[in-house]
């Protein structure tokens, strides 16, 4: 009798073990549908940015400007119209750069999830992987920076060389060609590099934040 009950237990306690792992396996962040839902988060931000600023016009108006039209032109209607119009007020038409964003996290999120399973699928997510090594962790955190960094350059760069050196006359842009970010660094910078400096100095900007966001070398072309 003690010899089954025994045996009656420890059937029980695997039994709990398996349901345990399995319940931990199905919640794990790699098998979360969550996860699988970050690549459309991202797309979608893209698909409103783009569509929002692609059928902006001051006629519109928004958050800086005011209109009698009862309904907006923006595909988006009058929250398109809003949110573009801050776009254009920041930035400018270096706005576009805020779609290019929201694509290339898109595709980095859904390879990074078509990776990761694939993975785990080949080493059946064995204790060796490589994916929790403190090499990888450190390198993605040195990556996310750099492609930070990055970024904020290409939108400085622009937004400078934008004011400094583009007019969008008929587009009636209140805070002027580079948007507000535009107009105060230019000034700053003008004064501190002149006309022609602070040109030398945007492109240098701009091309090295390419060359950081999109994880490229100059030298490779």
């Amino acid at each position: 009798m003690q010899r089954k009950s025994q045996r009656t237990k420890t059937r029980r306690k695997s039994r709990n073990q398996n349901t345990d792992s399995n319940d931990s396996e199905n919640l794990s962040p790699v098998n979360s549908p969550i996860n699988d839902m970050v690549w459309i988060l991202w797309l979608s931000l893209f698909a409103i940015s783009f569509i929002s600023l692609f059928s902006w016009t001051p006629d519109d108006g928004g958050w800086m400007q005011l209109s009698s039209k009862s309904s907006p032109e923006n595909l988006l209607g009058r929250a398109g119209a809003i949110f573009s119009d801050i776009l254009i007020f920041f930035f400018g038409m270096s706005s576009y750069w805020i779609p290019v964003l929201f694509a290339s996290l898109s595709i980095s999120s859904l390879k990074q999830s078509i990776r990761i399973r694939r993975h785990l699928k080949r080493e059946n997510a064995s204790e060796g992987d490589d994916f929790g090594s403190d090499v990888n962790e450190v390198d993605k955190k040195t990556g996310l920076f750099l492609r930070i960094l990055g970024y904020l350059f290409i939108i400085v760069g622009s937004s400078v060389l934008e004011a400094q050196r583009l007019e969008f006359v008929s587009l009636g842009l209140i805070s002027g060609t580079g948007g507000a970010l535009g107009s105060e660094l230019g000034g700053i910078g003008e004064y501190a590099f002149g006309s022609f400096g602070l040109t030398v100095v945007s492109i240098l900007i701009f091309f090295t934040g390419l060359s950081l966001f999109f994880s490229f070398s100059w030298f490779d072309f």
